[in-house]
């Protein structure tokens, strides 16, 4: 699944603007997952624009250019009315949190979930 930012909100500035830190507007990017959060809220988590961290996004600021859906994904609904879809290994509690604390097996997961997302968006194109 890809998607195209088309506007970016700054919440230190208050307003719509053309890029942040992390995405620019008129940007594509691969989507590695989808959270929706109880209250309905999505997020992706998407690469940056450095190309190398896995942010999350809020997802109403993009539109859906392709709507493969990577065959390495599946679905959780958590107790606490989450839905969380992406590969299996980055679902697990504690996941993210091991990945940005360098964790070895977490970053060979992340690295080796990441080439089937690739590949999968590559054959889909």
């Amino acid at each position: 699944m890809r998607v195209k930012c088309e506007w970016v909100f700054s919440e230190t500035e208050d307003a719509e603007v053309s890029n942040s830190a992390w995405v620019h507007r008129g940007g594509d990017y691969l989507v590695l997952a989808i959270e929706v959060e109880r209250n309905g809220r999505t997020y992706y988590r998407l690469r940056g624009d450095d190309g190398f961290i896995p942010i999350l996004v809020e997802s109403s600021g993009f539109s859906t250019t392709s709507t493969a859906i990577a065959s390495s994904w599946v679905a959780l609904a958590t107790p606490d009315g989450r839905l969380r879809v992406g590969p299996e290994s980055w679902l697990r509690d504690g996941f993210w949190e091991s990945y940005f604390s360098e964790d070895a097996d977490s970053l060979k997961s992340f690295e080796r979930e990441l080439q089937i997302l690739m590949e999968n968006d590559r054959m889909a194109l």
